[in-house]
């Protein structure tokens, strides 16, 4: 359980307020810190917190509050001065003034000797600075602290910040820009015919032959996460290439039933493949559904459907002689359609059985028309989940990453080859002189090379106004 989560509990442990006064900008050295607190542990021993044992002094603070609105709070700290603890210190560094103190807040239980030891768990710190001694006496000292933006003479903010134009030196440690001189500041390419020195010149071969290297690096980069892509797909163990697509709505003495119905929401009422009934849904289903034919219009319209549906009747032997009707009725897997002959398709249990041959024999017939009906119809597609794709694919890639491999050693030492170009440069050569930014966005995309967000500076979030 974080702290957080703690406070929002109907009981908690106590909260344990610590403070650091820290007097490395008056002394300059950073070792001058002491640490108060005015709890001591359950059984009288001194607060250890974060490996820092804080001493046992009366305190009393006030005043800490965090607002956006109105003036910014300035707390006070009351600490007790009856032994004389901090007045030599007080009176000799001028009452502490520009002190740093933080005060720190946790749990008991989380205290390097608490029941839950844990150094991570505790409240935002609330950091102020010590602006002036209020009282002291012979039992107390008392400052006003005021916030590290309340301080005199202190400007917000310190930089001021334009939308459209960088304030940073160009090539200085805040640009971050260490690459090869691209353009003047009006963001045209640097070209020097004739007027360069020789190293100029080599300089310009070398910037040419690092744009063929970087062009080709990103070539081959797209290439080979191409291939990746589909290499992945092809090996995945449950991805399935189409092996043969049928739609067979009539049947003769070459062709049989293979088709699928499915009701209104895509669901799949009854899969025939070759006039046999299969599993087109589940893992790794051997068929599927075909998306690229759908058909919803009955035989009677000259095109091929699944309506009109009708009820199926079954013809059993009567004990006396004869046969007896058995109305099987319809439901998604037993009904009865008509093909693109007209001939009765009889569906049981969703599989095709054959119609009785004559009125004088048992078997299966087509009952009365039902009133509901199944759409679209589809063909069906068989799958093959061999992957024959995978092998041929995953030497594509491994082609792909060797040449994508030599692509980046040939980028890197067209780019030391630049960067030495560039060192050889004379101070007054022309390329120094106009390797200019033009300290604009567009500027900073053409030497860094990206077309998105920038990763540095906050001028392109500025707001049109001051």
């Amino acid at each position: 359980m974080t702290i957080q989560q703690d406070v929002s509990q109907t009981w908690h442990d106590a909260i344990i307020e610590l403070f650091e006064i820290d007097l490395e900008s008056i002394t300059g050295s950073a070792s001058d810190k002491y640490y108060f607190t005015a709890n001591l542990m359950p059984d009288n021993t001194k607060i250890v917190w974060q490996t820092k044992t804080y001493e046992p002094l009366p305190i009393q603070a006030a005043g800490f509050e965090r607002t956006t609105k109105g003036q910014i709070p300035t707390p006070e700290l009351t600490v007790a001065n009856v032994l004389g603890t901090l007045a030599s210190v007080v009176n000799t560094l001028d009452d502490l003034v520009g002190a740093k103190v933080t005060r720190r807040r946790t749990l008991m239980k989380y205290l390097d000797g608490g029941s839950s030891p844990d150094p991570s768990q505790e409240f935002p710190d609330d950091v102020f600075y010590i602006e002036r001694k209020v009282a002291e006496s012979s039992i107390t000292i008392t400052w006003q602290l005021a916030s590290k933006i309340d301080l005199e003479g202190l400007q917000l903010p310190k930089r001021i910040i334009t939308q459209n134009y960088c304030l940073w030196r160009y090539r200085g440690a805040e640009c971050g820009y260490t690459g090869p001189a691209v353009a003047n500041e009006y963001d045209q390419t640097i070209t020097i015919s004739g007027a360069s020195s020789a190293a100029g010149q080599a300089y310009l071969a070398a910037y040419e032959a690092f744009g063929a290297a970087k062009s080709r690096l990103a070539s081959t980069e797209a290439k080979k996460n191409n291939l990746f892509g589909q290499k992945e797909s092809a090996c995945d163990p449950n991805a399935a290439d189409t092996e043969k697509v049928l739609f067979v709505f009539k049947e003769d003495a070459v062709n049989s039933y293979s088709f699928v119905i499915q009701d209104g929401d895509g669901n799949t009422i009854v899969a025939v493949w070759d006039g046999v009934a299969v599993r087109s849904t589940g893992d790794r289903p051997p068929y599927r559904p075909d998306l690229k034919q759908r058909t919803n219009r009955g035989p009677g319209t000259g095109k091929n459907g699944t309506g009109p549906a009708y009820k199926v009747v079954q013809w059993v032997p009567a004990p006396g002689g004869g046969l007896d009707k058995i109305n099987l009725g319809f439901s998604s897997s037993t009904f009865a359609i008509k093909d693109a002959n007209g001939s009765s398709i009889l569906i049981v249990n969703g599989s095709i059985v054959p119609v009785r041959p004559n009125s004088s024999s048992a078997g299966y017939d087509i009952g009365n028309y039902a009133s509901d009906g199944f759409s679209p119809m589809r063909s069906i597609a068989k799958l093959d989940y061999t992957n024959p794709r995978c092998g041929v694919l995953t030497t594509n890639y491994g082609n792909a990453v060797t040449t994508y491999d030599d692509a980046v050693v040939e980028y890197n030492d067209a780019l030391a080859a630049l960067n030495a170009a560039y060192a050889a440069l004379p101070a007054d050569d022309e390329v120094r002189k106009r390797d200019k930014c033009g300290k604009r966005l567009q500027s900073c995309r053409l030497r860094f090379g990206l077309k998105g967000a920038l990763p540095f500076g906050g001028f392109p979030g500025a707001n049109l106004t001051r």
